[in-house]
């Protein structure tokens, strides 16, 4: 996910605070009202890093009920660390989909 206009730094020390948590709950707004979650179940791995000056975060989030989207996880981080703000929208693009073993992301074909 490329986050232009995010600050590097402060998104660094986001991920920190997220990866040192066991659950973090947030709330989405749903067609029948709001929603509470935990956010951090179903991230199984998270990491921040800039390429070009551009700050980058790579996700990989198992499909869980109810599913835990990028969005969810850039609204807790700016919760864990409001200097983490993202000031232009995020670029986001799936890389792979498929299953989960010994934590590598193995493509379904």
């Amino acid at each position: 996910m490329e986050l232009p206009g995010a600050d590097g730094r402060a998104m660094a020390d986001a991920v920190r605070l997220f990866l040192d948590r066991d659950e973090l709950v947030t709330e989405r707004m749903t067609k029948n009202g709001p929603r509470s979650f935990d956010a951090r179940a179903d991230v199984k791995g998270i990491s921040a890093y800039a390429t070009g000056g551009v700050p980058m975060l790579d996700l990989v989030i198992a499909h869980g009920e109810p599913l835990v989207r990028p969005d969810d996880v850039l609204r807790v981080l700016h919760e864990l660390h409001p200097d983490f703000a993202i000031a232009d929208p995020a670029r986001i693009t799936r890389l792979i989909q498929g299953r989960l073993e010994l934590g590598r992301v193995i493509a379904p074909w």
